[in-house]
């Protein structure tokens, strides 16, 4: 393609339909688009208006996240368009260096979330142990009522031992009771039960009244970026 024919094309307004080629679903298309711009910036008019219209960011993307094929003419576009010119080197260089800082935050968030996930699967395992607990226990409670209130052939002395038993259960029952309550209440107010995750953290240990009113996790004491109301189930 010679000179006048990129300059041409560029005043034609093909590059900004060639931009929105570089996020098509399709591979094909995105190669040879890129590959266009490639060669459209060999001259210096086609060059800045490639800049001008957003170009830069698309082909960064795609040769960071792009097929092997792809990412070699991106790259190739993104030599072409530098080529003498400091401003556009520069823009090139901040859009790599977003797309790295973007990368890597997604990758933490990613994490966070495997994290909470985790965090969560063994905190609904834990209340779900507490609650068979108590369950049995009110199970034996009930075996305990249903003894008491029948006729006796030990006389006063069973149903004694009968009752210090169930006097017992009941204590434990109590007990479970108040631990499960803990395990699930704001560690605040105790009152309100817990449904905020603080980030990045991933502590989940407040009420949403509480979570609004705190800059740092009570429990590790870091600061809190962000809040996320979860249910548990």
């Amino acid at each position: 393609m010679v000179r006048e024919h990129r300059i041409c094309i560029a005043k034609a307004g093909a590059i900004p339909p060639l931009i929105a080629c570089l996020s098509d679903e399709s591979d094909d298309i995105k190669h040879d688009a890129a590959a266009t711009l490639a060669n459209l910036a060999l001259n210096t008019p086609p060059r800045v208006a490639i800049t001008l219209a957003g170009g830069v960011a698309p082909l960064v993307a795609l040769e960071r996240d792009g097929s092997a094929r792809s990412k070699r003419v991106a790259t190739q576009a993104l030599v072409n368009l530098t080529a003498n010119n400091v401003n556009i080197k520069a823009a090139v260089a901040a859009a790599r260096a977003t797309a790295e800082i973007a990368a890597h935050k997604t990758l933490a968030l990613e994490q966070r979330i495997v994290d909470l996930e985790r965090a969560l699967e063994e905190r609904t395992a834990r209340d779900d142990r507490l609650r068979l607990s108590r369950d049995e226990l009110q199970a034996r409670i009930g075996e305990f009522s249903r003894v008491l209130n029948r006729p006796n052939a030990h006389g006063v002395l069973a149903r004694a031992e009968a009752g210090a038993a169930l006097s017992d259960l009941r204590d434990e029952a109590a007990e479970l009771k108040a631990t499960l309550a803990d395990a699930t209440s704001c560690v605040v107010c105790f009152g309100a039960p817990r449904s905020v995750v603080l980030l990045p953290c991933t502590h989940a240990c407040l009420c949403p009244a509480c979570a609004a009113n705190l800059e740092a996790c009570p429990g590790c004491r870091a600061p809190i970026a962000s809040r996320s109301e979860f249910i548990l189930l």
